[in-house]
């Protein structure tokens, strides 16, 4: 079977290139690679595939706008910590969690 057909289990989308690092360097700790798309269609592309989707909080209003799919497995990253807005946002796309990286890296292990 050729192993690059399937798809990641991991989906990281964000344009922000210094939350992206803190992304993927979580990713290489637990040993996983994952898919990484840097726009909306990307994301919205891939949207249904990965068993977890970590969505960077420059892409969460966008995608809120285009009222995705419901799905489990959704989580928000590199969120300021006192921004109330920001669970608001997280809820609109449906996201089990939020995350403000790279403050809460350990709970993101």
């Amino acid at each position: 079977m050729d192993n690059t057909s399937l798809t990641p289990a991991v989906l990281f989308a964000t344009a922000d290139e210094m939350l992206l690092d803190d992304l993927l360097r979580l990713a290489a700790a637990a040993e996983v690679t994952p898919q990484v798309e840097n726009d909306l269609l990307g994301l919205r592309r891939c949207w249904q595939s990965p068993t977890l989707v970590v969505v960077g909080q420059d892409l969460v209003e966008p995608l809120a706008r285009t009222q995705p799919v419901r799905r489990s497995g959704v989580v928000v990253a590199g969120v300021d910590a006192d921004d109330p807005e920001a669970y608001r946002r997280a809820l609109a796309i449906g996201a089990e969690g939020v995350f403000p990286l790279p403050a809460e890296e350990a709970r993101a292990r």
